[in-house]
């Protein structure tokens, strides 16, 4: 399919997408009865994406379709307070920064909508590196193979984190697990008691509490599962008991959280 054949279906789909009365739900199905097979599967795959992305986003990003620039973008918008250019893919290897560099000013900025089991994430900015955190919970292979080669491609730097041992997971994509065992990895520990001490001093002096009482903090060590996350939710319970009691903490208090 040419490129302007496309381009006027895009716009009768999104003219028909604006109108107030019937219009996601009449775009969409003239999207899968009149143009599908028109489209062919990549094309159908693509618009279908920006389409999805534009109904559900279109007020949160101040979205506005683009027009055919060669500017790489299928909205324009914001995000946040900057000025935004989006474009929506459905696999993220078809996408170079050098693509979208030349058109990068002062102030904007370029983000990627990646489709994935018909949720859209806005997964990646373009100046900036990645991080996911416990990538292992529902893992979507297919997604963080696309990912991984594509912080390759630009130089971008990707960080995992993971509860258990990445290399232990049963990978359905061998190709993924190659890549996997070219990170550099680093095990964090469970944390001994000086630790857990100074963890809990620093986390609650963030939060503008102060507890003299020493044996506070031995007492908790007795109670407490060794981990940094029952460290954090412990700190967040004990904010929430200092706004409410307004008093100095003691153990009687702290006894009611453990």
């Amino acid at each position: 399919m040419s490129a302007s054949t496309y381009n006027e279906i895009r716009r009768i789909i999104f003219s028909t997408a604006n109108n107030p009365k019937r219009g996601f739900a009449l775009a969409n199905e003239w999207l899968e009865k009149t143009y599908k097979n028109k489209l062919g599967s990549r094309g159908y795959a693509g618009l279908k994406a920006e389409l999805y992305f534009y109904e559900k986003h279109r007020h949160e990003f101040k979205l506005t379709v683009a027009g055919d620039m060669g500017e790489h973008a299928d909205f324009s918008g914001m995000y946040g307070t900057d000025a935004t250019r989006f474009d929506v893919t459905t696999n993220l290897d078809f996408k170079k920064f050098h693509n979208y560099e030349p058109h990068m000013g002062d102030g904007l900025y370029y983000k990627i909508a990646l489709l994935d089991k018909n949720n859209f994430e806005i997964i990646l900015n373009y100046k900036k590196n990645i991080f996911i955190d416990d990538f292992l919970k529902n893992i979507n292979e297919e997604q963080i193979f696309h990912l991984i080669n594509h912080c390759s491609i630009n130089k971008l730097t990707i960080l995992f984190t993971s509860n258990k041992e990445m290399f232990e997971h049963n990978f359905f994509l061998q190709d993924l697990l190659s890549r996997i065992k070219t990170f550099h990895t680093l095990r964090i520990d469970l944390p001994d008691d000086d630790l857990i001490i100074n963890l809990m001093i620093k986390l609650l002096h963030d939060k503008q509490i102060i507890i003299k009482n020493e044996e506070i903090f031995h007492y908790i060590l007795k109670r407490i599962e060794r981990s940094y996350e029952e460290i954090f939710l412990l700190i967040e319970k004990i904010d929430k008991l200092s706004l409410e009691k307004k008093r100095e903490l003691t153990i009687p208090l702290i006894k009611k959280l453990l």
